[in-house]
């Protein structure tokens, strides 16, 4: 197992585990980001680890691992009209072993995203009827290797997703229940037929918000939840 985090010099640090102990800590020199930024973590196989982050000039910067740490590299300028978020938060998919896919959302409050095949390909917009806070949390899952559905709470407060099964469908909204923007969420897929997305609001005003709360869809979107 392995556990990063940016600490208060930027830069990425981690800690891994054998099976038996805890490993010390180590640090990826080479990009310096937002203390505390998020970042996304992929693993395609037993000998490989992909990490991403938005550095602090607002560049999607990525290292990898296959026996050992090749460093940082950076991902292709944006060159459609947007910006990326200096510390903003990502999604990030692998499908299957040849294909992994990063997503965003770009200061022009639209979903962004970017993926490799062998190679990095340019960035795509993911244009429709809503806006998201600028680098806002933002979850992904694949029920199958064609299918891929991201979620992220809109400027309006509402829930939003949008998938792809070959293309990519309109934009939906799930439920009637008011989230606040930048609502972290969660997500599962238990079997190809079954979706669930979880947040919590722990500033809301509202005291029932301040619990999980749930959707889920096995065919059709059910009623939001909550966890007492």
């Amino acid at each position: 197992m392995e556990v990063w985090v940016v600490a208060a010099d930027g830069q990425v640090h981690g800690i891994w585990w054998d099976g038996t102990n805890w490993q010390g800590w180590y640090a990826l020199p080479g990009a310096i980001f937002p203390a505390g930024a998020p970042f996304a973590v992929h693993c395609r196989h037993d000998d490989h680890m992909e990490i991403w982050g938005i550095d602090g000039t607002g560049t999607l910067r990525g290292n990898w691992w296959n026996g050992n740490w090749n460093g940082w590299y950076s991902l292709p300028t944006p060159a459609n009209g947007f910006s990326l978020v200096p510390g903003g938060h990502l999604a990030m998919l692998g499908r299957y072993e040849d294909h992994m896919e990063v997503w965003t959302i770009g200061t022009d409050d639209r979903l962004h995203g970017v993926w490799w095949d062998g190679n990095w390909q340019p960035w795509y917009t993911l244009p429709g009827p809503f806006s998201f806070p600028p680098g806002a949390p933002l979850e992904v899952l694949s029920r199958n290797d064609d299918y891929m559905e991201i979620w992220c709470v809109g400027d309006d407060d509402r829930l939003h997703g949008v998938w792809w099964n070959g293309s990519w469908e309109p934009w939906y909204t799930v439920g009637p229940m008011p989230i606040p923007e930048r609502t972290p969420l969660a997500t599962l897929s238990r079997n190809d037929d079954h979706m669930e997305v979880w947040c919590v609001a722990p500033d809301d005003p509202r005291p029932f918000m301040r619990t999980v709360h749930g959707v889920w869809w096995d065919g059709s979107w059910k009623p939001f939840y909550w966890l007492r």
